[in-house]
């Protein structure tokens, strides 16, 4: 048997299972080796166990591949957003009406409606309390 399958084996979910309840609870230093004669290991013929072996590397290529596609991805989708976001904070993601009134006017305006808002509130508040009373 190759050690490379047998490796293949014990990491696959089926040797995991297997190997699980009988390391529950022990030391690694008094594992036995009685301990693991009940495993079930297939034994496939030296060829096919080089091949799936072969296979099994082949494939652990293509998912490392795979994931460091996927953070490159991530990391380019995370600059677009600041990217968009910046765009849009500086009024470029849509054609600019020159009519429309400057962005520290519009915060002006706003800034004196809730402030005769609140003044109103309090007055309104008060004649309620009249009211009550």
């Amino acid at each position: 048997m190759q050690a490379q399958f047998l490796v293949a084996v014990i990491n696959s979910n089926i040797g995991k299972q297997q190997i699980k309840p009988i390391t529950q609870g022990v030391a690694q230093k008094k594992v036995s080796l009685g301990r693991f004669s009940l495993v079930a290991v297939p034994l496939p013929t030296l060829e096919e166990q080089h091949e799936i072996c072969v296979r099994l590397i082949n494939v652990s290529k293509e998912i490392d591949a795979q994931s460091v596609a996927v953070e490159h991805s991530l990391k380019q989708s995370a600059a677009q957003r600041k990217n968009i976001l910046k765009a849009a904070f500086a009024g470029q993601l849509v054609p600019q009406d020159p009519n429309d009134e400057p962005a520290s006017v519009l915060l002006d305006r706003i800034r004196s409606e809730r402030t005769s808002r609140n003044s109103q509130g309090t007055c309104k508040s008060a004649r309620k309390a009249k009211v009550m009373a």
